[in-house]
């Protein structure tokens, strides 16, 4: 898996690119996103759309940081995932419930202008 950010003025974009398996890549995702923390950037979209597959470890691991960043006024955001992604998300229940889904990274970063003290 590669990961990539883009800044935004409302968040940070990371795309992950591959298998997201969370005992394999989650060390990796887990600097990533503590190096973003550091930087105060807690605004986070995820982007999907290159991510291949992901096992349940790996959805452990976006709980995780959901929870992180929550704690710490940010949140994250998920954007553009494919059916298969999509399906994964929607079975396990974590839709609206756990994780916003955006289809695009635009809209995901914009849904952050809309929240007080966006960062």
């Amino acid at each position: 898996m590669s990961i990539t950010t883009t800044e935004h003025y409302h968040a940070v974009a990371v795309r992950l690119k591959g298998e997201f398996f969370g005992s394999i890549q989650g060390k990796a995702f887990r600097d990533a996103v503590a190096k973003l923390r550091e930087e105060r950037k807690t605004n986070i979209v995820f982007d999907l759309s290159k991510t291949t597959l992901m096992d349940s470890s790996g959805i452990g691991v976006l709980i995780e940081t959901a929870k992180e960043l929550r704690a710490i006024d940010g949140d994250l955001r998920l954007a553009e995932l494919e059916t298969k992604m999509r399906n994964l998300f929607l079975m396990t229940r974590l839709l609206g419930e756990v994780f916003e889904i955006f289809d695009t990274v635009d809209e995901a970063v914009e849904s952050f202008s809309a929240t007080p003290d966006a960062a």
